[in-house]
């Protein structure tokens, strides 16, 4: 009995040990300029998850870089710290999704013909494989010209993927 109470509290303290090493990655700074061959710069997309070592809700908005090895996320709102990079090699697909809301308000104001008036608003959904080799899916949401934003964000790293295949 107070042998399976001590592995559980190692197994706890190693998880906080390897959590907050995980963060201190995470929130390495970086400066832009260190970020190298940058292809495409995106601002203004909010993070909404799938990074195993950035928590939901840590981050509201950001830039987004590609280059031509990888893609890093910075965010622009707490001293341009890099969150995240995934190189190309590890992403498995990049893809858009879409969603269509109907608020109270647009009921409000137009009624029954609400239904027509739908928000569209697009979401990018990168797949990859971290550094355990587990698949993770990452989401993005560009905040102007969304959907537009949306697909060349999609094009970039489909086209950066698609170039980096050795055949």
């Amino acid at each position: 009995m107070l042998m399976g109470f001590l592995v559980v509290v190692l197994l706890i303290m190693i998880i906080i040990t390897w959590r907050d090493s995980a963060k201190k990655i995470a929130n390495t700074e970086t400066g832009k300029n260190e970020l190298p061959n940058i292809l495409h710069t995106y601002r203004d997309v909010n993070y909404l998850g799938g990074h195993p070592l950035v928590p939901v809700g840590s981050v509201n908005e950001g830039t987004f870089y590609i280059s031509q090895d990888k893609i890093s996320y910075m965010d622009s709102t707490n001293n341009s710290k890099m969150l995240f990079e995934i190189f190309i090699v590890n992403v498995k697909k990049c893809s858009i999704e879409n969603k269509e809301s109907l608020t109270a308000g647009r009921i409000l104001l137009v009624g029954i013909l609400a239904w027509a008036f739908k928000k569209n608003t697009s979401y990018i959904r990168i797949e990859f494989y971290d550094e355990l080799g587990n698949v993770s899916n990452l989401i993005l949401a560009p905040t102007q010209d969304n959907s537009e934003q949306a697909a060349k964000i999609n094009a970039s790293i489909n086209s950066i993927k698609v170039s980096s295949m050795t055949y």
